[in-house]
């Protein structure tokens, strides 16, 4: 059972911060895109 709730919690989070992981990534692969480009 602990480790269903660990699952849980972390998928919790996951869902939680979805979005700000998203926009984080796509902020780096654009900053990665210019310095590759420049």
């Amino acid at each position: 059972m602990a480790v269903v709730a660990v699952l849980y919690c972390f998928f919790f989070i996951l869902e939680f911060f979805d979005e700000d992981i998203y926009e984080i990534i796509g902020s780096n692969f654009k900053i990665s895109q210019r310095k590759f480009f420049a």
